[in-house]
């Protein structure tokens, strides 16, 4: 990947406001890949917006799909309990403990008011779209929650979300949506991601649609874009390529 032409002043303002808006912490990492080329930190640069561009689409499939999965079977268990499957208004027992850590529920109505701009009241479905990736992460179990309402709410309502598992355990299912979580956030924070292994990342996105729905899974790897453009960067970029 070759440098940019420097010697016009055209590209000596460019670095200025590069360097100024952009930040020259934040641009110094690609700086520093780059053994200080400006030009090539910016072509760089623009790969990794490529490359969080594709990341974020093919995250949208799986966040939409793992939300939807999980509410269905929170509805289901809500209504079995107290006959109300609106669990974001009104949450069972257990239910109450898990989603009402760190006022996840208040945040998402906040969200989901501002969104509506006072047009209607904010119904179940608006509040669930508010609710963020993290929630949907933080609500499986984790080993040492074997005796806690995380635990006794898979047992009996979300192990059904993911219906394809056969014997993956939630341990496993836990793990690729934090490996997904953690490039969402990554990406949502504008920061590189080039140096990942990103056919890690997409292989995690492709265990949770396969555990959930296979047809999803199928529409997933024929829509997006993320795996041509890792392919792309490997290519373009071979020396930062491990």
């Amino acid at each position: 990947m070759g440098a940019l032409p420097l010697s016009c002043g055209y590209y000596v303002r460019m670095r200025e406001s590069i360097e100024k808006y952009v930040s020259a912490p934040r641009f110094g990492r690609y700086m520093d890949s780059c053994g200080g080329d400006f030009g090539k930190a910016l072509a760089l640069y623009e790969a990794n917006m490529r490359l969080s561009g594709a990341a974020m689409e093919a995250i949208n499939i799986v966040e939409v799909t793992l939300r939807n999965a999980m509410d269905e079977q929170l509805r289901s268990w809500n209504r079995d309990r107290i006959n109300n499957e609106e669990w974001t208004t009104l949450p069972a027992a257990h239910l109450a403990n898990v989603i009402n850590q760190g006022k996840n529920l208040p945040k998402a109505r906040e969200k989901a008011e501002k969104a509506l701009a006072g047009k209607r009241s904010p119904v179940h479905d608006d509040v669930v779209a508010q609710l963020s990736f993290g929630t949907w992460f933080f609500m499986l179990p984790s080993s040492g929650d074997d005796r806690d309402s995380k635990k006794r709410i898979w047992d009996s309502s979300l192990k059904d979300a993911f219906p394809m598992r056969h014997n993956v355990p939630v341990s496993k299912i836990k793990e690729s949506i934090g490996i997904i979580y953690d490039l969402r956030n990554r990406v949502a924070h504008f920061e590189p991601i080039y140096s990942l292994h990103l056919e890690g990342k997409r292989s995690s996105m492709a265990k949770i649609l396969h555990v959930i729905d296979r047809p999803i899974k199928k529409w997933f790897s024929e829509t997006e874009r993320f795996t041509s453009e890792v392919e792309r960067f490997r290519a373009e970029w071979p020396e930062l390529t491990k």
